[in-house]
């Protein structure tokens, strides 16, 4: 049983790929595509990461379809999150509140968000080669690591059966105090 998973659709430069397979890592989930999987994947999954590249403001469409198929109650009890890379994640609030509002009216509680840079060659940006070409970068993927080891905390408090890999946290942040990752990376506040 996985008590955690990730939706992911990544297409062009393998941007949030990098990412995903960072976040897997630390919560020891499968990475799934929204084309080649039902909903029943989710069936045993507690907590739930739906990401994918910015397109023209808005996630993949083939993961909005997805969670668009989703029955209305099919989240109640689960804990999800959204991540992206984009050319401009300073606008991650604006890209990431129509999926997190999406997520909730199926019924799950959106814990948290992460968004950051990603190359990005689409539409008219591939005449100049692009930005962010060297993104995501190691600070970015360790920053997506932090992120998934601030969501493992809260799913370990929220469900204590779920087995959720133990992560090896430094002094600063091992302390009894731990901020819940509401905040993503970017310093967005995750809309609830």
């Amino acid at each position: 049983m996985n008590a955690a998973r990730l939706i992911l659709k990544s297409v062009h430069h393998g941007n949030t790929r990098a990412v995903a397979e960072r976040i897997a890592k630390i919560l020891g989930a499968p990475i799934t595509d929204p084309d080649e999987s039902l909903p029943s994947c989710l069936s045993d999954a507690r907590l739930i990461g739906f990401g994918s590249g910015i397109y023209y403001g808005r996630f993949h469409r083939s993961l909005r379809r997805w969670i668009a198929n989703l029955p209305n109650d099919y989240g109640v009890g689960r804990l999800a999150f959204v991540y992206s890379t984009s050319g401009l994640p300073f606008l991650s609030a604006i890209y990431h509140r129509p999926l997190v509002r999406a997520l909730e009216r199926r019924g799950f509680e959106v814990v948290g968000e992460f968004a950051c840079r990603g190359h990005d060659s689409f539409g008219p940006l591939w005449l100049v080669g692009g930005i962010n070409r060297k993104h995501p970068d190691a600070d970015d993927l360790s920053r997506a690591e932090s992120f998934a080891s601030g969501i493992a905390r809260l799913t370990r408090e929220k469900f204590s059966s779920i087995q959720v890999p133990s992560i090896q946290l430094g002094a600063e942040r091992s302390s009894a105090k731990q901020k819940r990752p509401g905040l993503s990376p970017t310093g967005i506040p995750a809309n609830r």
